[in-house]
This record gives C-alpha cells, structure tokens and sequence, in this order.
C-alpha cells in the first residue's frame, strides 16, 4: 500500500495457484488487478436474482399450482 492509500496495481501480471482448479471463470476472464471489481459485481447480481427468483415463482407457485 503506498503513502496515498491506493495499491500499486499488477506491475508484472498476476500468477494462478492451480492446486486446486486449472480453470476457473476469474482466470480464464483474468478478474484481477484492475478487474477484480466484477467478482464482487458477479456475486450481487445473482444474489439480487436470488432474491427477486424466490418472490416471484413463490407467487406464482401459490396462484396456479395450490389450489
């Protein structure tokens, strides 16, 4: 973290750690550094959707299928 409180970004790139996963949807799109923002933008819209999903066939589940 330098004196202005701002990262020095990826000045020689990002290395994967492929342990675990050879691939995965942050490293094929490379979602780090300067893109990093859209895991957490990826992981709130479908929550979002989660959420509106669950209201919506709730009701309708209950208007056409009890009777």
């Amino acid at each position: 973290m330098t004196l202005l409180g701002e990262w020095p970004g990826c000045q020689y790139g990002w290395d994967y750690d492929h342990t675990w996963y050879t691939r995965t949807v942050v490293t094929q799109e490379d979602w780090v550094c300067e893109k990093e923002l859209q895991v957490t933008n990826t992981f709130v819209f479908s929550r979002a959707g989660d959420v509106i999903g669950t209201f919506v066939f709730g009701q309708l589940g209950d208007m056409y299928v009890t009777h």
